[in-house]
């Protein structure tokens, strides 16, 4: 287990992405479903944002 599964995490059905709160892409509503971790993301087959890149831990500053 590491520091990014205790994120909550949206994933876009029509991408098969999955992102960090607060990401800059924005899907519709409609096309999302949320997840608890990114270990149940991609579980379900969603591939990791290139964008916030929500595998990738960053510290609270």
């Amino acid at each position: 287990m590491t520091e990014t599964d205790d994120l909550p995490i949206t994933a876009v059905r029509t991408t098969a992405i999955f992102c960090r709160p607060g990401c800059s892409g924005r899907p519709l509503v409609k096309n999302c479903v949320r997840y608890a971790t990114t270990r149940d993301a991609l579980a379900a087959g969603y591939r990791a944002c290139l964008r916030c890149r929500p595998l990738e831990w960053v510290p609270a500053a």
